[in-house]
């Protein structure tokens, strides 16, 4: 119970997503592929840093995840975990990823992820979430940054491919995080957090997820416009943005009905959507 307790607070889900995403960077930039052993290493080394970021989201996060349905059995709440352990999870999780990092890729790439990981956990967490209800379009950066990092171990340098790519989850954080606060609304007043449907009401969520479901089609279409992909991926990315912004659209007339299908639907798609320019940049490349 203790060892999962602990993988608990590395918000695993999360780790998978950003996993794939960092080796979608790595396999779209323009250098040799590493070695497998290298690729695993600054995958796991990344994981590790946003899981020490994670550890330290659970912490600062653990009086307002008490008063929360979605989030009171988390360990901290239930005090299965000490904080002090956490801490020293946190503390070991970034000395592994740091080490593992600074081994398979660059000063710069570890830097990055430092800094990514103290971006969610502090700026984020401590300030953002708290200050305003555009928290999520403001802190999103941290999270967008996967892709980009796996990009700058192979190049030691920041690309506008790299930047591209991490625009790309940058738009698709806010639709992502608003959709699941329309659907638990009443946990974030509970909370007293300023989400955008608990300052602004649910409608004006709507109209801000679906500007950002739109602004994700161009920015799409560039991975193909910019030659990181083949038409294929163009065709396969716009009926997937077709197909979320069209659950979006409904969203706005049946929130209740559709915020949480919403939400799951975002995360299928940043997953489908890293997978299939992963392919085709594999396929274009190998055959």
């Amino acid at each position: 119970m203790m060892l999962r307790a602990f993988i608990i607070l590395t918000k695993p889900k999360v780790l998978m997503l950003m996993m794939l995403t960092t080796f979608a960077g790595i396999i779209l930039a323009p250098t040799p592929y590493p070695s497998t052993i290298t690729i695993l290493l600054i995958i796991f080394g990344q994981a590790c840093i946003a899981g020490s970021g994670a550890v330290l989201n659970h912490i600062f996060d653990r009086v307002a995840d008490a008063k929360m349905s979605r989030t009171n059995q988390r360990p901290l709440v239930k005090k299965s975990v000490p904080i002090n352990h956490a801490y020293l999870f946190a503390l070991a999780l970034w000395i592994v990823g740091s080490i593992l990092t600074l081994i398979s890729a660059n000063q710069l790439t570890w830097l990055l992820t430092t800094a990514g990981a103290i971006g969610y956990a502090v700026i984020y967490t401590c300030f953002l979430k708290t200050a305003t209800p555009q928290n999520i379009a403001l802190g999103g950066l941290s999270g967008a940054i996967p892709p980009l990092l796996g990009w700058v171990a192979c190049t030691n340098s920041i690309d506008p491919g790299a930047l591209l790519l991490s625009a790309i989850i940058f738009a698709w954080t806010p639709a992502h995080f608003w959709a699941l606060s329309i659907g638990k609304k009443s946990d974030y007043e509970k909370a007293n957090i300023p989400m955008l449907p608990v300052t602004h009401g649910i409608k004006i969520t709507s109209y801000f997820i679906i500007s950002y479901t739109i602004l994700l089609i161009p920015l799409c279409l560039l991975v193909w416009l910019t030659g990181m992909c083949s038409i294929v991926y163009a065709i396969l990315s716009c009926a997937l943005n077709i197909w979320y912004l069209y659950i979006n659209l409904k969203l706005v007339y049946e929130p209740e009905k559709y915020a949480m299908r919403s939400f799951y639907l975002s995360i299928s798609y940043l997953y489908l959507l890293f997978f299939i320019m992963i392919s085709d940049h594999l396929y274009r490349r190998f055959l």
